[in-house]
C-alpha cells in the first residue's frame, strides 16, 4: 500500500486520504481513483454523500467518518477537515470504517497528520495558492494506528508496521478482508 505496496482496501484509504487533503482541486486521476471506490452497495452509481461533478459521470465525497474517542464511536463530518481537529471540545480523528460478510462494522484504522503538517495543509488551503499541496509529501506527515493502540506510526518512517496497520481483516481472526464502509 505505502510506498507501492498495493492492497486494495488500503489503496482506497490512501486516494480518500489523499482526496481529503487536496479537497476541491480540478478533475485528474486521483478523483478518477478516489470516485471509482465510492460506490455504495444500494446504488452502485452513486455513493451517498457524494455530489456529481458535471459531466456526470463523477462522483465525489464530500463526507468521511471521525472518531474523538479512538474508534469506539464515530461521526460523519466534512471530508475536507485535516484532522486532528477539534469536535466539541475534544480532539478527532480520521477513522475508516469497514464491515465484515456477516454485515457487522467496526473501525479498522485511524489516521491524522502532525501537528505541523496539519498547519501546514490548512495554510496552503487558506492561501491563493492551493495547488502548493501538490508538492507537499504528505505521508511524511501522515500517521496511523489501530483503535486502542497507544501508538501512532509514522507512515513515512516505519512501512512495514503502517502498511500491516492499513492491511484491515474481519476482528473475528478469520482473515477474511471486509469492505470499506462510506458515509
Amino acid at each position: 500500500m505505502f510506498k507501492g505496496k498495493g492492497r486494495a482496501v488500503g489503496v482506497a484509504a490512501v486516494l480518500l486520504s489523499a482526496f481529503a487533503v487536496f479537497g476541491g482541486c480540478g478533475k485528474s486521476g486521483l478523483q478518477n481513483a478516489v470516485a471509482g471506490t465510492q460506490r455504495s452497495e444500494a446504488n452502485p452509481q452513486t455513493q451517498p454523500g457524494a455530489t456529481t461533478a458535471p459531466d456526470q459521470s463523477l462522483h465525489l465525497p464530500t463526507q468521511a467518518y471521525f472518531t474523538d474517542d479512538d474508534g469506539a464511536t464515530y461521526f460523519v463530518d466534512d471530508i475536507n477537515k485535516v484532522p486532528p481537529f477539534d469536535h466539541d471540545g475534544r480532539i478527532a480523528v480520521r477513522c475508516y470504517v469497514f464491515r465484515c460478510p456477516d454485515g457487522k462494522k467496526f473501525v479498522g484504522y485511524l489516521e491524522k497528520y502532525t501537528n505541523a503538517m496539519a498547519a501546514e495543509i490548512r495554510a496552503i488551503r487558506a492561501s491563493s495558492n492551493p495547488q502548493s499541496l501538490e508538492k507537499l509529501d504528505l505521508d511524511a506527515g501522515r500517521l496511523i494506528k489501530k483503535p486502542g493502540d497507544g501508538r501512532w506510526i509514522s507512515v513515512a518512517r516505519d512501512t512495514a508496521l503502517a502498511d500491516s496497520i492499513a492491511h484491515v481483516t474481519c476482528p473475528d481472526n478469520s482473515n477474511r478482508l471486509p469492505t470499506p464502509v462510506y458515509p
